[in-house]
């Protein structure tokens, strides 16, 4: 996982970290996928804040239909965010496996193209 991404993962889901959940939930570990978790492609706050007025400054100088996604096509697992959350917090993070949420998917990617 790269820098960005980890200090991305340290702000993640960090309230069982602080105490402020007994454990973190994680919703299935029987996907088929490398860690049978969900995999997704994880985005910062920071970037959808910067995409949209970026996206509106592109609809200034050139009116119509656009379409653009703020992923970068790398997904990570749940407990890939997770454990860079653990090594960038130095804390341990108590799980506990749940049910599968309905409709609920194995992997989900945005790319950039």
């Amino acid at each position: 996982m790269s820098s960005t991404s980890r200090n991305w993962a340290s702000k993640v889901n960090g309230g069982s970290s602080v105490g402020k959940l007994d454990k973190l939930r994680i919703f299935r570990d029987d996907y088929p996928t490398r860690e049978h978790t969900g995999v997704g492609d994880y985005l910062h706050v920071t970037d959808l804040a910067i995409g949209h007025p970026a996206a509106l400054e592109k609809l200034e100088s050139n009116p119509g239909l656009l379409i653009h996604n703020l992923g970068i096509g790398q997904g990570y697992s749940v407990l890939e965010v997770v454990d860079a959350f653990r090594e960038a917090s130095g804390r341990d993070i108590p799980l506990e496996i749940m049910d599968r949420r309905p409709r609920g998917i194995a992997e989900t990617l945005r790319t950039p193209s």
